[in-house]
């Protein structure tokens, strides 16, 4: 949209905690026009939750001709750099747009007065930002619908025999190995809940990926989740030890883990894939409707996945002036071969991006990238 016609609209940018019933309620009826908009990453309760832990969370309201055509929750630092609400655990972003009637993003930043906007994780189900295909990813998603546990594994088992077949063998083996194997559910407890988070710290530092169980930034997210009544863990137990567990939002029907971890010593049964079987299983119970397993490069999610989500990588800057040095900024990068997928110049980038939602201070984003630098090269394994 040209620059001309945003004197069209009218913005109201606000923190989360300052939400009125009525603003609340034009969100969930944004939501409602496409289903995509859907997840627990989307809802107001999510922004609230963002801004529990975060002064620097935002939600800009656009509308044009009284109408609400964008919603666009995010944080935004001193310099005008807006990220997505929620990073780094924002596998989902906006802004969330009524295609063909919001500003395209340009237009999107300088009626909020922001400089510029990174996101991987955008959600665009109406094309409106045209993200190119190679700039895409799937997420992966396990919805039951109509059908019952026991024909949704089925229809899975049919679709991947081999990887059924090796599943079923090492969840035999485990069985065999824990008798008393036990999956429980609920609001995480505090001994359970630390008793996850420690796994999971280890497996970050063996890795070389920030640990975001320490990031504060990252920590204070989880904690606040985790004492909210959003908060929900479930996982496989042998007596009081936890083998394999996940962590992260509930909202209604719909579950989003963010932490997911189990013991190192057990890999060898693959205690991941018996957990999400045990899941599956137990979503009526639980009752739950949608388990969101996100994207990354876990390849056995697909396996229990049947539904999906297009994301997109996406970068834009506003014409001010804090905008147009942030362009130049980007195309230093670009001559650098930032935009090349998996060159060294765009996994220093994006670790340096990660580092920049994990870490509050300066001098703990530098002491990443020098630990990076010196201990993997900042490889693929550590580019978030």
């Amino acid at each position: 949209m040209a620059g001309a016609h945003l004197r069209d609209h009218r913005v109201h940018v606000l923190h989360p905690s300052e939400l009125t019933a009525a603003e609340t309620e034009n969100w969930q009826a944004l939501r409602q026009r496409t289903g995509e908009y859907g997840s627990c990453l989307f809802s107001p309760d999510f922004a609230v939750l963002a801004g529990q832990s975060r002064s620097d969370a935002r939600i800009g309201f656009i509308y044009r001709d009284d109408s609400l055509v964008c919603i666009f929750p995010y944080h935004k630092r001193a310099s005008g750099f807006a990220r997505p609400l929620g990073a780094p655990f924002s596998d989902y972003s906006g802004p969330m747009v009524v295609p063909g009637k919001a500003p395209d993003l340009p237009g999107i930043l300088r009626l909020l007065g922001l400089a510029a906007y990174r996101s991987g994780t955008l959600l665009d189900p109406g094309n409106h930002f045209a993200i190119p295909e190679h700039a895409r990813t799937e997420t992966n998603l396990i919805r039951l619908g109509n059908l019952d546990p026991e024909t949704y594994i089925e229809a899975q088992r049919a679709a991947y025999p081999k990887r059924f077949k090796n599943f079923r063998r090492l969840e035999r083996r485990m069985e065999e190995q824990f008798p008393q194997l036990e999956f429980r559910f609920g609001p995480p407890e505090p001994e359970a809940y630390k008793a996850l988070l420690e796994l999971k710290s280890a497996q970050f530092q063996q890795s070389g990926l920030i640990d975001l169980t320490r990031a504060k930034y990252a920590r204070d997210m989880l904690d606040t989740v985790a004492r909210a009544p959003q908060g929900f863990m479930l996982g496989l137990w042998h007596k009081d030890r936890l083998l394999s567990g996940h962590f992260g939002i509930r909202i209604g029907a719909k579950f989003h883990p963010w932490i997911a971890a189990y013991q190192p010593d057990l890999s060898a049964f693959s205690p991941g894939n018996v957990l999400l079987k045990r899941i599956i299983a137990a979503m009526p119970e639980m009752e739950l409707t949608e388990y969101d397993l996100s994207g990354g490069d876990d390849h056995y999610k697909k396996y229990y996945a049947n539904a999906s989500r297009t994301i997109g990588h996406i970068y834009g800057a506003s014409t001010s002036l804090l905008g147009r040095t942030r362009q130049a900024q980007n195309g230093l990068w670009r001559a650098a071969g930032a935009h090349l997928t998996g060159s060294r110049a765009n996994r220093l980038r994006n670790r340096v991006d990660h580092g920049a939602v994990c870490h509050p201070r300066l001098s703990e984003r530098m002491s990443d990238i020098a630990y990076a630098l010196q201990n993997r090269s900042v490889n693929p394994a550590i580019a978030e």
